[in-house]
């Protein structure tokens, strides 16, 4: 899941990533298996459920209904694309990061703040 959807991780620390041992199965890793997967699949259904009333992308084909918007109006859909921006790479980055996490690469977490 590195590269493409998720944080860049070199070769080296993925080889590296081999020959440490696998973390044993115990109550703690399950909690946390468990409350991640709750965590990111609560994030991804967020996103998903905004995409399916606000489409964003489809403003650049109606730019007579962004140029009709008054200045409130204009700086509330800049801060919800924003959020929304933040929100998507909290979803991509953090999910292949914690799978990374699983598999012992030592990848960078989720970003913290899209400013």
């Amino acid at each position: 899941p590195l590269g493409v959807s998720g944080p860049l991780v070199s070769s080296k620390t993925f080889m590296d990533s081999f020959k440490k041992p696998l973390q044993p199965l115990d109550t703690a890793l399950l909690v946390n298996i468990i409350s991640q997967t709750l965590r990111y699949g609560l994030w991804f259904t967020v996103t998903d459920v905004s995409l399916y009333f606000l489409y964003q992308q489809s403003l650049i084909f109606h730019p007579d209904v962004v140029n009709s918007l008054n200045l409130w109006a204009m700086c509330g859909m800049v801060y919800f694309l924003a959020q929304f921006f933040q929100l998507k790479y909290v979803v991509m980055y953090g999910w292949s990061s914690f799978l990374a996490h699983m598999d012992n690469v030592e990848a960078p977490p989720h970003p913290k703040c899209i400013v």
